[in-house]
């Protein structure tokens, strides 16, 4: 009978982790935050890129034609930050649970953080010690976590989504009206 009890209690405890688990959004399905056009130029989507991580971040100062641009990605929330000032992108990080992690989305060839794009050492600096500070876990790679959102775009180009779709599980084959950042 104890043994029937402790494995009633084994059970029970699981069943809340996976309960919790659900509660912040951790079960929630990726969320898209790019789109692979079908060929350079054209708006019609053929894939997308989907955040699988709680949150994710990308820092873009390659286009040297424009501001630098800071997006805050939250899977849980379903929403997508796109600034240009770097005080609020640190306000909304700043919001976010210390230890909690944070996907460093990446792309082939140049990353979005680039030494050839504007200069953005001080922001940089302001960014890299939130993150220490709050003890963030950043994935960087596949090698720090599988579920890391990383994409090649040399064939087709990239567009970073301002705002989340209704469902990653739509089809491919959309159209935004938007023109691609690079």
């Amino acid at each position: 009978m104890k043994q029937d009890n402790i494995i009633l209690l084994i059970v029970l405890l699981a069943s809340a982790g996976c309960v919790s688990l659900g509660r912040v959004g951790l079960n929630d399905e990726p969320m898209s935050i790019i789109a692979i056009p079908e060929k350079w130029g054209s708006t019609a989507i053929k894939e997308y890129v989907t955040l699988q991580l709680p949150y994710g971040i990308i820092v873009s100062n390659a286009d040297t034609n424009s501001a630098p641009s800071y997006y805050l990605f939250s899977r849980s929330r379903r929403t997508i930050l796109k600034t240009h000032d770097v005080d609020v992108f640190l306000a909304e990080v700043d919001k976010l649970p210390d230890g909690v992690t944070i996907d460093m989305v990446s792309k082939c060839t140049v990353p979005f953080y680039t030494q050839y794009g504007v200069n953005i050492d001080e922001q940089y600096k302001k960014i890299s010690a939130l993150l220490e500070r709050k003890r963030f876990r950043l994935v960087s790679c596949l090698g720090d976590d599988e579920k890391h959102a990383s994409f090649c775009y040399c064939e087709t180009g990239f567009i970073i989504l301002d705002k989340p779709r209704q469902s990653a599980q739509s089809p491919a084959g959309d159209v935004l009206k938007v023109t691609p950042e690079e």
